[in-house]
């Protein structure tokens, strides 16, 4: 049996335009553990996927942080302190594209786990979005950068995420504009596969099927 250390860190956008999704992405939060440890691959051999998970929300210019839940049974403590915390997110009045991109940038700088068979994610859940890049000022272009350097080089930001591209995955459930095309178009360019843009249209179907692909992709060599 081997042991896989999973931390994922959601970045959940609270503004009123996520009201509708709200609901189904606590549940889903709440059932990943199961999603990830009840795979084919894990149960033939035999392994046990120890899961962190880590709530970053924002909305009303405001972002909250929670710390890693270890999240390794459903019926632990861990995991009613999780849902706590997921009840107490309520949807606020609007968000931003920039508070967004605060929140990755908090999600790259967090207390990841550095033992071996490490897995280091990011779900980016939001409908914002920048205008054209050309349209940007200097402000908001610059933290873009910054978060793209800091995912791409953690050194930059000194983070202790993975520079291993195998290690960590950014999946970004957001429109297709910038900046999260920036992110995903700099990731493609280079063949690097650690960031997934997936739009906000099926968000929910598509991050079921996220789930299956992330232990696929971890996992060498396959059954």
């Amino acid at each position: 049996m081997t042991i896989r250390n999973f931390d994922i860190v959601y970045c959940i956008d609270l503004g009123s335009r996520m009201s509708d999704d709200l609901s189904w992405i606590k549940q889903l939060v709440i059932n990943s553990y199961y999603y990830l440890n009840n795979h084919d691959w894990v149960k033939h051999l035999k392994d046990e996927i120890r899961l962190r998970i880590k709530i970053i929300s924002f909305g009303d210019k405001s972002i909250k942080e929670s710390r890693f839940f270890n999240v390794y049974d459903r019926n632990t403590l861990e995991q009613e302190y999780l849902q706590a915390h997921l009840r107490n997110l309520k949807s606020v009045g609007t968000s931003s594209a920039c508070d967004a991109l605060e929140a990755l940038k908090r999600a790259i700088k967090c207390d990841w786990i550095t033992e071996k068979k490490k897995n280091h994610i990011i779900f980016v859940l939001t409908k914002t979005a920048l205008p054209s890049i050309h349209d940007l000022d200097d402000g908001i272009n610059a933290l873009t950068n910054e978060v793209c350097e800091g995912w791409y080089h953690p050194n930059v930001l000194e983070s202790k995420l993975s520079d291993t591209w195998l290690d960590k995955r950014l999946l970004l459930f957001a429109p297709f504009a910038n900046p999260w095309t920036q992110l995903y178009e700099y990731d493609f360019g280079e063949g690097l596969g650690s960031c997934g843009l997936f739009g906000n249209e099926n968000m929910k179907e598509e991050m079921e099927y996220v789930y299956d692909d992330i232990v696929m992709s971890y996992y060498d060599p396959p059954i």
